[in-house]
């Protein structure tokens, strides 16, 4: 089979890695026609997490020496080699918008194979959210817990989360993506 062509618009290492992977013959079926990864088996993402800085950090496991490669909408925003206990952490490159994306994450594993994660995505400014919104739009691999200890400093807050909105959350170790959750004690836009 012909070797598809390398993804476009990748960062200089992640295009030779998978132009490596497409020039060789056992690695080009692993690709899609227009140089595109085909889905398969060997990543997990594990937690989408707001940093300090506002930004997001993107964590999970993969083949220990894999290159992670993570994708907003088909435009390549960062790359990191998983550490040898499999464990792959990674904070994109620039800044995000706030919208809805599809997120992918790759992974091309040490001997050639490739495997992909794809989820819907929802950036919030949570910087912005924490001061002057008062709400905070749950993503996946988020918590109560998670979003009191980036609001509030403290997880333990988790509880002031989950009793101001208890009209939409039952169980407060069960969220869901999407969810708008109001944040006792910020202050409301106005």
């Amino acid at each position: 089979p012909a070797a598809a062509p390398p993804v476009a618009g990748a960062d200089a290492a992640t295009a030779r890695r998978l132009a490596a992977l497409a020039a060789d013959p056992g690695g080009a079926a692993q690709l899609r026609e227009d140089g595109e990864p085909r889905a398969g088996d060997g990543i997990r993402l594990d937690a989408i997490d707001y940093n300090e800085s506002g930004g997001v950090d993107l964590s999970g496991a993969a083949i220990p020496g894999s290159l992670v490669v993570a994708w907003l909408d088909n435009r390549p925003i960062g790359s990191v080699s998983v550490d040898p206990d499999g464990a792959w952490r990674l904070s994109p490159n620039a800044a995000i918008e706030p919208g809805r994306y599809a997120l992918r994450v790759d992974a091309v594993g040490p001997a050639g194979t490739v495997s992909q994660i794809e989820t819907p995505f929802q950036f919030t400014d949570m910087k912005r959210a924490s001061v002057s919104g008062g709400l905070a739009v749950v993503q996946i691999g988020n918590s109560l817990w998670r979003i009191a200890r980036r609001i509030y400093g403290r997880g333990a807050r988790h509880r002031a989360i989950f009793e101001a909105n208890r009209d939409q959350i039952r169980d407060p170790d069960v969220i869901f993506p999407g969810q708008i959750l109001i944040l006792p004690g910020t202050p409301a836009e106005g």
